[in-house]
């Protein structure tokens, strides 16, 4: 029992279980295939501007890995579970998930929160 690649749904033959599935998965894969490399510099870039952070503005550091983490994975909505449950359903959980980072890190700086560091 094979379940469709972009929906989820049980029961099919093939990977995806229509036109509109099989279009909407080849371009998220094609997507995928295009900025993962561009995907894994912004993730690097995150990390050094994170370390030097560190060592200019302790107490922002919080905010600055809550920010970067949801602008990119909202941009790029990644996830390893499309197996288990689906694109559809990854690119929904990883974009509410990023959304709710930026709402928080906006908030931070806002309000000027400093996070304290553990």
């Amino acid at each position: 029992m094979k379940k469709c690649k972009y929906c989820n749904k049980k029961n099919i033959e093939d990977d995806f279980c229509s036109d509109d599935c099989k279009n909407k998965g080849e371009r998220y894969f094609n997507y995928w295939k295009k900025y993962k490399y561009f995907f894994g510099l912004i993730i690097a870039i995150s990390i050094f501007v994170i370390i030097m952070q560190v060592a200019l503005y302790p107490e922002y550091i919080i905010v600055s890995k809550i920010l970067t983490l949801g602008l990119t994975f909202f941009i790029f909505p990644f996830g390893n579970a499309i197996d288990s449950i689906g694109i559809k359903n990854t690119v929904y959980i990883v974009r509410t998930i990023s959304t709710i980072l930026i709402i928080l890190g906006i908030v931070s700086i806002v309000f000027d929160f400093k996070w304290p560091l553990l």
